[in-house]
């Protein structure tokens, strides 16, 4: 049977389709040589550059001729005629996207080792970034791939050399100092046509990969790292002050100190000046060097040290309310600047809150201490203290004569106790914090719970003397409380934030203990037994 004319045009289409396809074939595959083996060419860099616009025509024979052709034969009824043809384009096609992607990679690498050439490292940075994201999309087995892996890894490294030593010259530092190279004093290379700022060369490391930004950076941090730890130890009196030269000087300057400050707050305002510092000068204000600076040298170094200064030993140091008040102030602004900053959320307030605390118990511990040691003491060796009775009759003076001072004759233990109660007393009332002032007040009930616990402890059945002595002292710690409740009462409730503290309810039971031992010295009667909790105190 004769062809139709239809049958005719088909087998042309499928002739020339065949023929096409071949060529594309072969035309692939002196490509793929001519980079892997660089034939003719004077390196395998000349050879892939040379067959860069070869690909590109390869690529314009499949979206113009190939295409278009297979098209119109399966619209002709051909399907089935062309499926091994259609295979073998689909199969160049793949071909021609993996020579793209190898040829469009070492573009970029060859765009990079030019910008290197010519000093410019930022821009040689940026140019390694994009060739290691597509040669992370290249497949591993793609042609050229390892030589192409090799000389990305040249060029990377010899950025990353180069950004190390312009860091060095743009950042120094030494126990006594931090500077800063500004922008225009910083030269990217010998043919650099414009400086570069210390962020920039930092920003421009993280296209090196994580590892060699870490090291970089690892290395500007101990650079600094000696001045950050000598201004931030504790007990040092030393103030910063910043140089506005062309180069950005932070320095120590030990004339700058007021005496009034106190460790913990020239620690925090000295962490707040060099945080500040080295974010303008050094970081440029960039979010994503930050957070690389916050894990490298804000959370490891200068927070510890703060948090180091603030919770001291209590014992050492007894700030005053203006003292605790200005590091407050100066804590507070420490860590909503690290807040604004974007470091994160400090705990710095939180730990200020602790040391206080810590500083409360101590100094309650402390005066519980001393009245300890104070009850201690000889109950028979006796002094006479003024006191004012606490009954509405006095001895009444004789007409133009001033009365005396009511005395009592109490032990000498009892007028140690007695100042000790009123400087805790005195430190309550200007205690710098509410917690403060209500621990120490608790100390100082405390402190009247021991003499009521001590005293009852006390043999008075062979000597009526010490029980009239006894009975004196309790008269005259009664007299104490209402004094104190009186006298420091009001201020004390201020600084503790609670308007009703008294020790008014102290009095009665020392009465009653004074009326025991009365009766014991009169009518040698036992005093009354020590409650069970007072004793246990006492101990």
């Amino acid at each position: 049977m004769a062809d139709t004319p239809a049958q005719a045009g088909a087998t042309t289409t499928l002739g020339y389709l065949a023929d096409r396809s071949a060529q594309l074939a072969a035309s692939l595959r002196e490509v793929e040589a001519e980079i892997l083996k660089g034939q003719g060419a004077t390196s395998l860099a000349d050879a892939s550059r040379g067959s860069h616009a070869r690909v590109a025509r390869l690529r314009a024979n499949l979206r113009e001729t190939l295409q278009p052709l297979l098209d119109e034969a399966e619209g002709e009824g051909l399907r089935g005629d062309i499926l091994k043809v259609g295979d073998e384009v689909r199969a160049s096609e793949k071909r021609v996207a993996a020579l793209e992607q190898v040829v469009e990679c070492e573009a970029s690498i060859d765009g990079a080792e030019a910008e290197l050439g010519a000093g410019r490292v930022v821009e040689a940075c940026a140019a390694l970034d994009d060739a290691g994201s597509k040669l992370d999309a290249l497949d591993r087995e793609a042609p050229y791939a390892g030589e192409l892996r090799r000389r990305f890894d040249a060029a990377a490294t010899g950025a990353e050399t180069r950004l190390r030593e312009l860091l060095a010259h743009a950042v120094t530092a030494d126990e006594s100092r931090i500077a800063v190279e500004a922008a225009d004093g910083v030269v990217c290379g010998r043919l650099a046509d414009r400086p570069v700022a210390t962020f920039e060369l930092l920003t421009a490391a993280r296209a090196l990969g994580c590892s060699a930004e870490a090291r970089i950076l690892d290395e500007v941090v101990e650079r600094c790292s000696p001045f950050v730890s000598r201004c931030l130890t504790a007990g040092n009196r030393d103030a910063l002050t910043s140089d506005g030269s062309a180069r950005r000087v932070l320095k120590v300057d030990a004339d700058a100190v007021t005496e009034n400050s106190v460790d913990a707050e020239l620690c925090t305002k000295r962490a707040h000046q060099v945080v500040a510092f080295l974010d303008d000068a050094l970081l440029g204000n960039d979010a994503y060097l930050r957070s690389k600076f916050h894990a490298s040298l804000v959370a490891p170094l200068i927070l510890p040290a703060v948090e180091k200064a603030l919770v001291r030993d209590p014992r050492d140091v007894a700030p005053t309310q203006k003292q605790m008040a200005a590091t407050r102030q100066a804590v507070e602004g420490l860590e909503a600047d690290l807040c604004g900053r974007g470091y994160g959320n400090a705990s710095l307030v939180k730990a200020l809150d602790h040391a206080a605390t810590t500083a409360a118990e101590a100094a309650r511990a402390r005066v519980l201490d001393e009245a300890r040691k104070a009850l201690r003491g000889d109950w028979h060796n006796a002094t006479e203290a003024e006191c004012a009775p606490l009954v509405d009759r006095v001895n009444e003076a004789e007409p133009g004569e001033a009365a005396p001072p009511p005395t009592l004759l109490v032990s000498a233990v009892v007028l140690d106790l007695a100042s000790i109660i009123d400087r805790a007393a005195d430190e309550a009332a200007s205690a710098p914090t509410a917690e403060m002032a209500s621990t120490l007040f608790s100390g100082v009930r405390l402190s009247f719970e021991l003499f009521r616990g001590f005293a009852s402890l006390q043999d008075c059945s062979r000597s009526p003397r010490l029980a009239r002595l006894l009975a004196n002292d309790c008269l005259f710690c009664a007299r104490l409380a209402a004094r104190v409740s009186v006298d420091r009462g009001p201020a004390i409730g201020r600084a503790a934030a609670q308007p009703h503290l008294s020790l008014v309810d102290q009095i009665e039971p020392l009465r009653a203990l004074a009326d025991g031992f009365r009766a014991k010295a009169d009518d040698d009667v036992s005093p009354p037994a020590p409650p069970a909790l007072l004793s246990a105190i006492a101990a």
